[in-house]
C-alpha cells in the first residue's frame, strides 16, 4: 500500500492495534539503526501484530498487543508524543510502512488552557525509561543484555533534572486533611507512588480526589514518608524504585532522616 493508501486507511480503520512492550505496559518502542527515529508499531490485522509479537519472542523481546477503537486514536497519537515517540511503523496487508508522527496528528496546544489545567509532561524521561526497562527487565542473562550501562546513565541524568508529580489524596469528609497514598510490594513492603506525567498519575488516580505538587529530583527525600521502603516512579509503567541509598548516589539531598512531613489520614492503595 502507498503512503497515501495507508493515511486514508487509518482514518477509517475501526479498530488499530498497538505493539506494546510487557515490561514497561507502555507501547514497545525502538530506535532505528539508520534514521535514529524512535519508532512505535501498530497494524490494521490483528495477524501481523501476533506475527511481529512471535518474531519479538524469538528475541526474548516479550510483547502484547493491544486494539484501539478509532475513537481512541487520538490519545494513542498524544501518548505517544508523551514519550518522545516521533515516527510509527504501520503494517498493511504484510508490508510495513514507517510514517511521521505529526503526518498522523498533530501535537495538541494546551498553550490555551489554565496552568493549572494543562497536562504535565516529561517525554525525555519516559523515552529514556522505557528503552532502559525494556533491555533490563529481559528474559536473558546479565551478559546478553545490550548497552544497558550507557542506557542506564541517560536515565540517571534525566532523573536528576525532572520534576515530579506527588500525589496528596483528599478525603470526602474533609477537604483540608490529605492523606500519602502507599503501595504494598509482594514482599510487604511500603512504596509510595510519584509520576513522571500527568498522563501515569491518572492512571492510579482516575475517579479519585486528589492534589499533587510538582517536587524536584533533589528534593525528593523531603518528601518520602519515614514508612515508605522507596519511592515507586510510574507504577502503572516503568515501575521504578527509587530507595533512599540510590538517591543519595544520584545526588539528592537528605537533610535530616525522616523530614517528610506526612498530612493526617495516611492512605493505603
Amino acid at each position: 500500500m502507498t503512503r497515501e493508501e495507508i493515511l486514508k486507511k487509518l482514518k477509517e480503520t475501526e479498530y488499530l492495534y498497538a505493539a506494546y512492550s510487557m515490561a514497561t505496559k507502555l507501547p514497545y518502542i525502538y530506535c532505528d539503526e539508520e534514521s535514529y527515529n524512535d519508532q512505535a508499531f501498530v497494524f490494521f490485522d490483528e495477524a501481523d501484530l501476533k506475527n511481529f509479537v512471535f518474531a519479538k519472542q524469538k528475541e526474548k523481546i516479550p510483547l502484547m498487543g493491544m486494539r484501539h477503537e478509532q475513537k481512541g486514536l487520538t490519545f494513542l497519537w498524544f501518548q505517544f508524543y508523551s514519550l518522545s515517540i516521533n515516527s510509527v511503523v504501520v503494517t498493511a496487508e504484510g508490508e510495513t510502512l514507517e510514517i511521521e508522527l505529526s503526518s498522523l496528528s498533530k501535537m495538541p496546544d494546551f498553550s490555551k488552557l489554565p496552568p493549572q489545567n494543562q497536562p504535565v509532561l516529561n517525554p525525555a524521561l519516559q523515552l529514556c525509561g522505557l528503552y532502559f526497562m525494556q533491555e533490563l527487565r529481559r528474559p536473558v542473562q546479565p551478559q546478553e543484555r545490550k548497552n544497558l550501562r550507557a542506557l542506564e546513565e541517560e536515565l540517571v541524568v534525566n532523573l536528576r533534572k525532572s520534576k515530579y508529580l506527588m500525589p496528596f489524596q483528599t478525603q470526602d469528609d474533609d477537604p483540608k486533611k490529605t492523606g500519602i497514598p502507599l503501595l504494598k510490594a509482594k514482599n510487604g513492603d511500603s512504596l509510595q507512588p510519584i509520576f513522571s506525567d500527568t498522563l501515569e498519575l491518572g492512571k492510579l488516580f482516575k475517579g479519585k480526589k486528589y492534589k499533587y505538587r510538582l517536587v524536584p529530583f533533589e528534593q525528593l527525600p523531603v518528601f518520602l514518608a519515614p514508612q515508605a521502603k522507596a519511592f515507586l516512579l510510574n507504577p502503572g509503567g516503568i515501575s521504578l524504585p527509587l530507595d533512599r541509598e540510590q538517591l543519595k548516589r544520584m545526588g539528592a539531598v537528605f537533610k535530616e532522616e525522616g523530614t517528610a512531613k506526612p498530612a493526617e489520614g495516611e492512605t493505603q492503595v
